[in-house]
């Protein structure tokens, strides 16, 4: 029995692994925007839920996969879509004068549905206030009772400030996708690709959000203890967004998201979603 492999073997054997994920996960994608009816929200969602954690961080952003299967269906000649009179078209690019796009999916009867567009020209607190009110515009009676979304602090204060009992909870994938960032802004992804004992700590490291709350530090204080250099600025940068830093007096500094926003454990354990691709806020 093989319980830990090290060398350039596994290394290369985890890489080629990688490669067949996002190639099959593009060849599925192609089959499924040619042959199936599903919304472009649905045949990406379904294609990522197929793929590991190491392989769909490697994914392009989900704007650039969404265009592409519009670009396939396009080629089909498909016959135009009616349009409602009251709502023209769904921009694919937000035009020059807006900084953004904003939009908010609701889940009815397992289906999840785009109910309101939003194109904006700041990110700022006022911006989304005005989002916000806008919305309740049309719908006075809207009071809902659980969000998911990123981790953009604005949003999330905006909508903890207009809903007070409701349950804000961060997207996994986004969560993924921020340590893949911070890897490539620190110069690690050559890195995480080859050595695995690195790439393990990292997949640990994005693993806590699937364990209890209560044990998420003391779990994170495990991964702390000898780390290299390199992985101790990882943990440094979840530390500080994520954990809180450790001050002197014994005491921890308030992260930027806490514990209770990107945590997982319970979603998962009663089959709740975990991700928001296809219903980004």
């Amino acid at each position: 029995m093989i319980l830990k492999q090290h060398g350039n073997h596994a290394t290369s054997c985890n890489r080629d692994q990688i490669k067949i994920s996002l190639r099959k996960f593009h060849e599925n994608v192609t089959h499924r925007a040619k042959n199936t009816q599903e919304t472009t929200d649905i045949v990406l969602s379904q294609c990522i839920s197929k793929l590991a954690d190491s392989a769909s961080i490697r994914l392009s952003s989900l704007d650039h996969i969404k265009r592409t299967i519009q670009q396939h269906r396009k080629k089909l000649d498909l016959p135009q879509i009616p349009n409602d009179v009251d709502f023209h078209s769904v921009p694919v690019i937000v035009p020059a004068i807006f900084y953004q796009l904003h939009v908010f999916h609701a889940v009815h009867r397992e289906h999840i549905i785009p109910v309101a567009f939003c194109l904006l020209r700041r990110k700022n607190t006022t911006t989304y206030q005005e989002m916000i009110n806008k919305i309740l515009e049309f719908a006075p009676a809207w009071n809902p009772r659980t969000i998911m979304l990123d981790f953009e602090k604005t949003v999330l204060n905006v909508l903890s400030n207009n809903f007070a009992q409701v349950s804000l909870s961060g997207c996994y994938f986004h969560l993924r996708q921020s340590i893949h960032r911070q890897l490539q802004t620190q110069g690690l992804h050559k890195q995480y690709e080859d050595d695995v004992d690195f790439a393990h700590g990292i997949h640990k490291t994005a693993a806590l959000a699937f364990i209890l709350p209560n044990d998420v530090i003391n779990a994170f204080v495990d991964l702390t203890i000898h780390p290299d250099d390199t992985f101790q600025t990882v943990l440094d940068y979840f530390a500080d967004n994520y954990i809180g830093r450790f001050r002197v007096n014994r005491s921890r500094a308030q992260p930027l998201f806490t514990i209770e926003y990107w945590k997982v454990h319970e979603r998962t354990k009663n089959q709740q979603m975990r991700i928001n691709n296809s219903a980004e806020v």
